[in-house]
């Protein structure tokens, strides 16, 4: 059962009823942007992650840093750093008050919650490069993507010989 509906031996969902359209133009247009943009900004949530600014930025929760400040805590260029932190304003990761960098809840859990960070690290190591080709999967009917780590049918056939990395993000998940 799904929502209320059945789904059938084929595969069919009778009797589906789900969501509506009752955003406004903006917000659909808003929304589109944020799908356009979402593997870009996937890569640079995970990189706050990985290159420690959303940490450096919890350690400093109640007094913020300021974005030079944040570059040398975490030893990278300032321009690196401000992209990512625009990215990460965007994301709602962070914002900032008098020029002042602060992690919110949602970065936090981006940071702190295991769900979150087996499921990121889930769809950048075992996902990303593979849904490139989703659209060729679809239109033949099989994994075309999971070329980028094998010449197998399934991914259970290569779990073995899978890159280390790659292995523990499919079993984390």
């Amino acid at each position: 059962r799904y929502n209320g509906s059945t789904i059938t031996n084929s595969g069919k969902l009778n009797n589906m009823n789900y969501g509506n359209d009752k955003k406004s133009a903006l917000q659909a247009k808003y929304d589109a942007q944020k799908i356009a943009f979402g593997p870009i900004m996937f890569q640079a949530a995970r990189s706050l992650r990985n290159l420690n600014i959303l940490e450096t930025l919890e350690n400093h929760r109640k007094t913020g840093l300021t974005m030079t400040e944040v570059a040398e805590k975490c030893n990278l260029k300032v321009y690196g750093v401000k992209v990512l932190l625009e990215a990460g304003i965007s994301l709602e990761l962070l914002y900032v008050k008098e020029n002042r960098y602060f992690i919110t809840k949602t970065g936090w859990f981006m940071l702190k919650d295991d769900l979150t960070r087996v499921n990121m690290d889930f769809t950048h190591d075992v996902n990303y490069l593979g849904f490139y080709d989703l659209e060729k999967s679809i239109a033949e009917g099989r994994p075309e993507g999971l070329k980028v780590f094998g010449q197998w049918d399934t991914i259970y056939e290569g779990l073995s010989k899978l890159p280390k990395n790659v292995r523990k993000s499919w079993f984390a998940f």
